[in-house]
């Protein structure tokens, strides 16, 4: 059965500032990924008082974590009148797994927006065809079953025969949508889908030589300007041009199926052959 993401990120507070939460093993490839364990320290953020507004989080995977209990904290930074900034801790085991900086703003008063503009250009035209959706696959990690997918660009054949651009545009949606009502949750969900381009674009440039790798997150950072924009088909957008001494420089992008910019990531990834 698919793990639910409101509930696989769920956390519950033992007082003001800590909290403890339980890895799900339903949102994994090679163990828990980062961008849903950072999706359970944004809830915990959402949580502690943090504006209702996600604004951005600055991510460092200290060490690998496992499926199962975690404890963390959430600590205050600033909080004026226009901004707030937390950090989030997370342990396993005792050792600390995770740290994070979460900003987050006010909703936004009913004048603003004079000093807005929006010059994005998605890189696809045309929406998703669901007709051509992939469901879940049971001979791929965990965290597969729990999204439907549509390639942009598919190979013809796999592993290819020659390289291919580092390039990852795939459109994806949960199998059973989180909705629209919680914004932390909403944020989780693009954090999640954000820390897959830290590796697929890299790997499609090599997937040719069908070698076996490892690809460890080292720090994320997600931007959820336009995370309102959301619609249950995102389309992803990786790109890593440059992998050198075996790390992976990547930056990725998430559009609505009307061609909005909803949420923009970037990061470094360590990339080692097994």
């Amino acid at each position: 059965m698919n793990a639910i993401l409101e509930e696989a990120t769920r956390v519950e507070f033992l007082d003001d500032e800590r909290f403890s939460a339980s890895l799900s093993e339903e949102w994994e490839i090679r163990g828990p990924l980062g961008g849903y364990v950072l999706g359970v320290a944004l809830r915990a953020a959402g949580a502690a008082g943090a504006y209702p507004q996600p604004v951005s989080a600055s991510c460092s995977f200290v060490r690998r974590v496992v499926a199962g209990p975690v404890s963390g904290s959430v600590r205050a930074l600033r909080r004026g009148r226009s901004a707030c900034a937390q950090r989030v801790s997370l342990e396993q085991d005792g050792a600390l797994v995770m740290d994070v900086v979460v900003w987050s703003t006010p909703t936004p008063d009913d004048d603003g927006g004079e000093l807005d503009h929006d010059d994005a250009c998605c890189p696809v035209t045309g929406g998703p065809t669901e007709a051509a959706a992939r469901g879940p696959d049971d001979a791929l990690p965990s965290f597969w079953r729990n999204v439907e997918t549509i390639p942009v660009t598919l190979a013809p054949v796999w592993p290819p025969e020659s390289a291919l651009d580092p390039l990852w545009r795939e459109w994806i949606r949960l199998r059973q949508p989180i909705g629209k009502h919680d914004a932390w949750l909403g944020a989780a969900y693009i954090a999640t889908l954000m820390d897959l381009h830290s590796w697929i674009p890299a790997w499609r440039r090599h997937a040719w030589r069908n070698l076996p790798f490892v690809a460890a997150s080292l720090a994320l950072h997600v931007t959820f300007s336009g995370m309102g924009r959301a619609t249950d088909w995102l389309l992803t957008d990786g790109h890593a041009p440059l992998v050198v001494d075996g790390v992976i420089g990547w930056t990725g992008r998430l559009w609505s199926d009307s061609g909005q910019l909803v949420a923009s990531g970037t990061g470094e990834t360590l990339w080692r052959k097994v």
